[in-house]
Parts: structure tokens; sequence; C-alpha cells
């Protein structure tokens, strides 16, 4: 699937991939379907370039970005 994410101002196309659960009869006379999406992004495209060094060595926070969205969706009866 591909759209648009818009952080903080900024929109980007963003591709997520996933899984359709097909419509399907719930215990309330409902109807319900279901969708998994992921993504990554990095998130200096959306202008989040904060960082700190660890005393170590590496970042405190990684640039890649992972999104997860879990929809259910319902039509009453």
């Amino acid at each position: 699937m591909s759209g648009e994410l818009g952080v903080r101002g900024v929109s980007r196309a963003v591709n997520a991939t996933g899984r359709f659960f097909p419509p399907t009869e719930d215990p309330f006379g409902g109807t319900r379907l279901g969708l998994e999406l992921e993504a990554t992004i990095d998130r200096r495209s959306w202008g989040m370039d904060w960082q700190m060094p660890l005393p170590n060595g590496g970042d405190a926070l990684g640039w890649r970005i992972e999104i997860t969205a879990h929809l259910e969706l319902t039509r009453k009866p």
C-alpha cells in the first residue's frame, strides 16, 4: 500500500506492506475486516535529525523507525 505520511508539517510518500483480513460476520451481527501494515522510514526525511552520541560510541536514537498499524473496520448491522 502506498500513501502519504505527515509528521510535523512534512508529508512524504511511504510504502507499507502487510496483510488483509477479509470481511467476516461478528457475534453482534456486524461485519468486520482487518488490516495490518508495516513500514520503515528514515526519521531525518521528516526533519527529525536530533541525535546524541553515547559515551561508549554509537547513537542514542536510531535513524530508521518502524511503523505498524493494526486496523479493524466495522459495519454496524
